[in-house]
Order: structure tokens, then C-alpha cells, then sequence
């Protein structure tokens, strides 16, 4: 399966559009000083939405799309982060809540919509197309 790249770019949008609005909120919620606990908790929560709404536009390899998603959003954010000087440890944390929460999100988009055999015949069909010239 190739990687649509508009689509994993949308997607990326996505996730960090919910986070900003997760962060306001918790931020806006707290007061003058939001506990970093809070926007944990709106970050965890919105990237969850996030990744779920991913799964639920991309039915046909669906964890490679949300794999690849998780990856460059965490380039992208730990990019964005590493001009503030954060520290590897924090970076790793970042990746592993990533994943979590891309795991979640994309098991939540198995409950809202289900990959058809149809569709898995399709791809299927596609990427023997592919390998065979």
C-alpha cells in the first residue's frame, strides 16, 4: 500500500488543531496557571479524537497510515519543541504518549467503522498490481 501523502498531511492538521484547542481549553479552564497535569490530560485526550478521526477516514492499512501519521507529527512537534531547548526525556515522553494514543484513537475508529472485505480485496488487488510492474 503507498502512503497518501495529502491524506497523512490533513491528518497531521488534524491532530495539531485538536491539541491547540485541547491546550486552550485547559489552559482557559485553569486560570492564570494551568497544571501541566491538565494539559496532559487535553493533550492525551485530544490526539486520542485525533487519531480516531484518522482511522475513521482511512480504512485500507489503517496502522501503516496511523503509524506514519504518529511519526512525522512527532518529528514536526519535537522539531517545534527542540527550538525551545526541551530535553530528551522529554521528547521520548512525547513519542510514547504519541503512540499510545495513536493505539487508542485507532482502536476507538475499529468501533465507529469497520474495513469491508471488499476494501481489503481492493488494496489487496492494488498492491499485487504494483509488484507486478
Amino acid at each position: 500500500m503507498n502512503i497518501n501523502v495529502k491524506s497523512v498531511v490533513i491528518d497531521i492538521a488534524i491532530l495539531f488543531a485538536l491539541t491547540f484547542i485541547g491546550g486552550f481549553i485547559a489552559g482557559a479552564a485553569a486560570g492564570q496557571n494551568p497544571s501541566v497535569g491538565s494539559i496532559f490530560v487535553a493533550s492525551f485526550l485530544m490526539l486520542t479524537i485525533g487519531f480516531c478521526i484518522s482511522g475513521c477516514k482511512n480504512l485500507v492499512g489503517r496502522w501503516k497510515h496511523l503509524l506514519t501519521v504518529a511519526i512525522f507529527y512527532w518529528l514536526i512537534d519535537a522539531g517545534i519543541q527542540g527550538l525551545f531547548f526541551s530535553s530528551a526525556s522529554r521528547l521520548l515522553t512525547l513519542l510514547v504518549l504519541v503512540l499510545i494514543t495513536m493505539g487508542t484513537g485507532g482502536a476507538l475508529s475499529f468501533l465507529f467503522v469497520r474495513t469491508t472485505k471488499q476494501a481489503a480485496k481492493e488494496d489487496d488487488h492494488k498492491e499485487t498490481e504494483q509488484e507486478n510492474g
